[in-house]
């Protein structure tokens, strides 16, 4: 497992402190120290870029709170900058993400690149011209630009879970033009207030229905988002993986359920048969699996000849069990059952002719 890589900087009266790698128990000392530091410089606002991070625990969210009610004390602003993936879940479910200013930046996108009031104005004239007009559509693509870069930010809020950023934001996109399409300003309620969960569940679909490298029932899909989050719930809460049992008590399932649900994410994403194996890269997945046993095909018949054998004479059975089971030499069988070599030969030559003509015409 990679340590956490901690660096500082003071950019006029912010100081940034980027961070990179796991934040775990073990590493919790080493970024309380970090963070203390970076406060004793009484910055107006401390900026925690953990873009970089890919995981954190319960201990590194408490040491985070500590770190921002420190600074709330000596009159400084503390956020979190560049929270994504299942580092934003983690928080999220920690109910600290609004706390720590996880979404500060996307508020700020939104404001920066359109104000509420254009955006609004925009959307009061589109509401009141004929769906297909050329002002329709113009003004509508004017609203679309104005409000993609807040789109984009959320759809980095599901970055590296496996789906290409640029897949991500064509799906942000798609939802932004039915936020957009959908909205009635006359009802009173700020349209990015509305857009937010369109976009949100338009992501959350396509990680549900088409980011599947196998077709999986959609029960399945459902009840693997649920055990995930009741993962994360449980883990935060008793410091440890909870069991199957009880995952199954907190989503109130059969546990066999859960199962279920687990062995249908295996699914999820798919691995290639050329991966190496360990650290030896001639090794690969494809050298374990198992190929058409070549005399799969000749069970049938052998097990059709040991009936037509027993429809032979006592003593052309022994020669052919002793010639074909035994391995034996034709001279080894002549003076086993006390006859020439030529004699056995003879009779050997019947028996297998008897025995081909029934396995015919019984084909």
């Amino acid at each position: 497992m990679d340590g956490l890589r901690i660096e500082t900087w003071q950019e006029q009266a912010t100081t940034w402190c980027q961070l990179r790698g796991e934040l775990d128990m073990s590493s919790s000392p080493e970024l309380h120290t970090a963070l203390s530091k970076a406060l004793t410089a009484d910055p107006s606002e401390l900026v925690v870029d953990i873009t970089g991070v890919r995981f954190l625990d319960c201990t590194a969210v408490g040491i985070l709170l500590k770190a921002r009610t420190e600074a709330g004390g000596r009159g400084c602003g503390m956020r979190l900058s560049g929270a994504s993936g299942i580092v934003l879940e983690v928080l999220e479910i920690a109910g600290v993400a609004k706390r720590l200013g996880v979404y500060a930046e996307t508020a700020e996108v939104s404001h920066r690149q359109a104000s509420p009031e254009l955006v609004n104005s925009m959307l009061d004239a589109v509401s009141q011209l004929p769906p297909g007009s050329p002002e329709h559509t113009q003004i509508r693509t004017r609203i679309v630009s104005s409000c993609a870069p807040y789109a984009s930010a959320l759809a980095r809020r599901f970055a590296h879970r496996g789906e290409p950023l640029d897949d991500l934001n064509q799906v942000a996109m798609v939802g932004l033009l039915k936020a957009v399409d959908g909205y009635d300003p006359h009802r009173g309620r700020e349209f990015i207030a509305y857009a937010t969960p369109t976009i949100l569940g338009e992501l959350r679909r396509h990680f549900r229905d088409q980011a599947w490298s196998m077709t999986v029932p959609r029960r399945y899909k459902e009840m693997r988002m649920q055990v995930n989050s009741a993962r994360e719930q449980l883990s935060q809460r008793l410091g440890r993986s909870p069991s199957v049992a009880e995952l199954a008590e907190q989503l109130g399932v059969e546990p066999a359920q859960v199962l279920e649900a687990i062995e249908a994410a295996q699914a999820y994403q798919s691995m290639s048969l050329f991966t190496p194996l360990g650290d030896d890269d001639r090794a690969t997945i494809a050298d374990t699996v198992g190929t058409t046993d070549r005399d799969l095909d000749a069970v049938e018949d052998r097990s059709a000849l040991s009936v037509m054998l027993s429809h032979l004479p006592e003593r052309e059975q022994r020669i052919v069990i002793m010639r074909f089971y035994g391995n034996m030499t034709q001279s080894q069988i002549a003076e086993e059952i006390g006859v020439s070599q030529m004699h056995v030969s003879r009779l050997l030559k019947g028996a297998l002719g008897q025995l081909r003509e029934e396995l015919v015409s019984e084909g």
